[in-house]
């Protein structure tokens, strides 16, 4: 299928690394100027007696309580995920990944659940765990776009940029259906940046060299979910009040690029080649969807990029759970400096 031009590759908007866990603040840049401070969430606090009393629990008795509630609770996708971060959030990383298997266990068949539990691996830092986990959900979907996608961003992480290039540019030259929004362009992007920053490491030569231009940018902001059919808008709004969002805002004065509308999966991508100083927020609205899920909520990721496409590249990733439609979530907020 012949490829249109990249939409970015005239735009004014000015080695890829896995950030920590969203739920930590991130580091520092000097190099860039850019010093990530968040996120700060807003997120869901489950109302089940079993979760109210696991947060009751001292550190040392948090498992037994977590496994005396349990049997209560196999059915509940969001039962396993709030246990397992509240096992994250006081450091105990090892049971919290031990819970999170429960998700593999309930319904292998459910695709939802497995990028549940793949994204919170990813956010955990543990990318080999959620390499098949994807690659389950891929052939249980193989129409989906988005399992390539997830699955390139992992190999990626795990120092295998060729097959990342290699799944990203089948992700952009095939023809998806249109409730993916502009997923090709998204991987189009991503395929550029991994290019850029792994040079002689990656073969090129299959790759149509007229789609090969790296986008460089101070600020990049990507939100997935894990439900189809659901509708998420993305909205970043800019130190001086403006925002880009997709209720009209699509260019604006300082010069982003924010994609069209998606709704099966995401991405939603923002990108600004030249940022001003200032604070940035990032929020996710939950408009609405039209199927029902095992888990009871959806599972959003977002990634916020410092200097996109460059060898100062930083990621800090966040994984969110939305429960109510109609919402806004404040997912993140960075400082960009003088």
């Amino acid at each position: 299928m012949p490829m249109p031009p990249h939409p970015l590759s005239n735009a004014n908007a000015s080695g890829a690394k896995a950030g920590r866990s969203g739920s930590e603040a991130g580091e520092s840049s000097r190099a860039s100027g850019f010093r990530y401070v968040g996120p700060r969430l807003n997120p869901w606090v489950a109302d089940a007696p079993g979760l109210a009393r696991m947060r009751a629990a001292k550190d040392e008795e948090l498992y037994a309580v977590y496994l005396e509630e349990r049997p209560d609770y196999m059915n509940s996708g969001s039962f396993f995920f709030e246990a397992a971060n509240l096992f994250f959030e006081r450091g105990l990383k090892e049971l919290g990944l031990r819970v999170l298997s429960n998700l593999a266990e309930m319904r292998l068949e459910n695709r939802q659940i497995l990028r549940m539990l793949a994204y919170r691996l990813m956010q955990a830092g543990e990318m080999a765990a959620a390499l098949p986990v994807l690659e389950q959900a891929r052939e249980l979907a193989p129409y989906e776009p988005q399992s390539l996608r997830d699955i390139a961003a992992v190999k990626a992480a795990l120092g295998r940029p060729q097959e990342a290039v290699d799944l990203l540019y089948e992700t952009a030259r095939r023809q998806w259906s249109s409730r993916f929004g502009e997923i090709n362009v998204t991987a189009l992007t991503e395929m550029n940046a991994l290019i850029a920053a792994h040079g002689g490491q990656v073969k090129t030569g299959a790759i149509d060299s007229r789609l090969i231009k790296n986008l460089a940018s101070d600020i990049r902001v990507v939100l997935s979910w894990d439900m189809d059919n659901a509708d998420m808008n993305l909205r970043v709004i800019a130190p001086d009040g403006e925002e880009a969002s997709y209720y009209g805002r699509r260019g604006a004065k300082i010069g982003w690029r924010l994609s069209g509308d998606s709704q099966g999966y995401g991405p939603e991508e923002f990108m600004l080649k030249k940022a001003r100083p200032g604070v940035y927020r990032v929020v996710v609205d939950y408009v609405g969807d039209s199927g029902q899920t095992i888990a009871g909520e959806v599972t959003a990721i977002v990634s916020v990029f410092s200097k996109f496409g460059t060898p100062e590249q930083k990621e800090e990733r966040t994984v969110l759970r939305l429960k109510k439609i109609g919402t806004e979530t404040l997912a993140a907020e960075f400082t960009v400096k003088e």
